[in-house]
């Protein structure tokens, strides 16, 4: 089975940070916090319009690091199975829709990608701490 696990962009101090417990009634979340200096190091309690959700897609990227809804990724041109693709260089943003995780290509293609139909990933960033890395959509 799947682990389900979310982060959340806390705004109002422009962080990512690990989701301890949501509460949906009441739509607050509770934060991770490990920064001493910031609330005394306690954790952080969030209204849900302080923080944008995201979901682990249950995917582990090349180096070991777990890949949110929101990351910017890189494709590994060579798959497991050695054969070359050809995506180098392509780039995008991890999304949920139609019931799974997808590739949104930054450059504009028209195609979206399985974020499991291929090789490997890499994450590079995130779409809320990295937005300089979104300015590649108006590649070619």
């Amino acid at each position: 089975m799947r682990e389900i696990r979310f982060r959340a962009f806390y705004k109002p101090r422009r962080l990512m940070l690990n989701v301890l417990s949501i509460d949906f009634i009441n739509q607050w979340v509770e934060l991770e916090c490990p920064y001493e200096d910031l609330e005394g190091g306690d954790n952080i309690s969030a209204m849900f319009h302080e923080i944008e959700l995201m979901q682990y897609a249950g995917l582990i990227d090349k180096n070991g690091r777990k890949i949110y809804e929101g990351d910017i990724v890189k494709f590994n041109s060579v798959s497991p199975s050695g054969n070359k693709y050809p995506l180098e260089d392509t780039i995008g943003s991890v999304i949920f829709e139609t019931g799974c995780f997808m590739v949104d290509p930054l450059d504009n293609t028209a195609r979206i990608y399985g974020l499991n139909e291929l090789g490997e990933w890499c994450v590079i960033g995130n779409i809320y701490e990295n937005p300089e890395l979104l300015d590649k959509r108006s590649m070619k």
